[in-house]
């Protein structure tokens, strides 16, 4: 069967027109953290994009002398290049307390444990890491059509009482709320991401906004704890968000490129460009899990495709 080539990054836009089109609002009053020229911008980034490692990592203890960008434990925070784009969004754990139970993260974590045990995902295991992992979503199930199917591993988990169903729709409140803020400050981006009048009737994103959930589970001997590695295969102009949960302290997030560290604590989430950026953990004691909510470039092409198709 032959091999499916990736997409390649669209170039309708010039950085400058992209920024210049969405002015970031600061909706929450976020702290304003400015990066200096000393590292790469936005811009910088999405000019040197590829698929292969965009920087040389010879030792990991570096990560431990870079810069920590201190957060609020109450306040967002947001980062800029020098250009003015947005790199990051920080959202605190406290943030989400007016609009989620109080018991959302352990009972987040005892649905965790209750779904079935999952097989090691080849690329995760030997690139990033990380043991313990699995994605849902859906993909193209037909390499010679635009058929949608949901991930075996989310209809393997859904076999025997629908445990993957009851995580996603726990999860669906902390989701929501999270797509109120990304469509105030990237909104381009967000119409991008969600045509989901364009999908078939039998599949749904399973993260709205976002149409992918990965799942990293780990343990006190072996806490969730990525290597460096890009997120290569998300959509140009989306962003990814990350969510760190359990009983854990340490693990920093590790942004090699722009050389700053990321001191996320349990049940915050960061939104950032993580195909644009390497990304790490510093080391982690405790049980530290974590989701990453995403989009895939192949699902923007196949909105594309349909846009075009429903217009003839």
């Amino acid at each position: 069967m032959p091999r499916v080539k990736r997409a390649k990054p669209r170039t309708r836009k010039t950085h400058n027109q992209i920024v210049r089109a969405n002015a970031t609002p600061n909706p929450f009053a976020a702290i304003e953290h400015k990066l200096p020229s000393s590292v790469p911008s936005l811009g910088d980034l999405r000019k040197r994009y590829s698929t292969r490692n965009m920087i040389q990592i010879t030792e990991l203890s570096q990560a431990s002398s870079f810069e920590v960008i201190p957060l609020s434990s109450i306040q967002h925070t947001i980062i800029f290049g020098r250009d003015g784009g947005l790199i990051g969004y920080h959202i605190p754990a406290a943030y989400f307390s007016t609009f989620i139970s109080s018991t959302f993260s352990e009972t987040l974590v005892h649905q965790l444990k209750l779904l079935p045990r999952s097989c090691s995902q080849k690329n995760m295991q030997q690139r990033r890491q990380i043991p313990h992992t699995r994605t849902y979503s859906f993909w193209r199930g037909c390499r010679s059509e635009d058929v949608l199917e949901y991930s075996a591993v989310y209809l393997r988990d859904n076999k025997n009482g629908e445990k993957g169903k009851a995580f996603v729709d726990h999860c669906a409140v902390l989701w929501n709320t999270i797509a109120t803020i990304y469509a105030l400050l990237w909104p381009t981006s967000f119409r991008e991401i969600t045509q989901t009048h364009i999908l078939p009737e039998h599949v749904s994103p399973l993260a709205y906004p976002f149409v992918s959930l990965t799942i990293n589970t780990g343990t006190t001997e072996s806490p969730v704890m990525a290597k460096p590695h890009r997120d290569t295969g998300d959509a140009f102009y989306s962003i990814s968000c990350l969510y760190p949960f359990g009983n854990f302290t340490g693990g920093e997030l590790v942004l090699w490129e722009l050389e700053r560290c990321i001191p996320l604590k349990s049940g915050d989430a960061f939104l950032f460009p993580a195909h644009l950026i390497t990304h790490s953990n510093l080391s982690v004691q405790g049980e530290r899990h974590s989701m990453v909510a995403y989009t895939k470039e192949d699902i923007i092409s196949y909105y594309s495709r349909r846009s075009i198709d429903n217009e003839k």
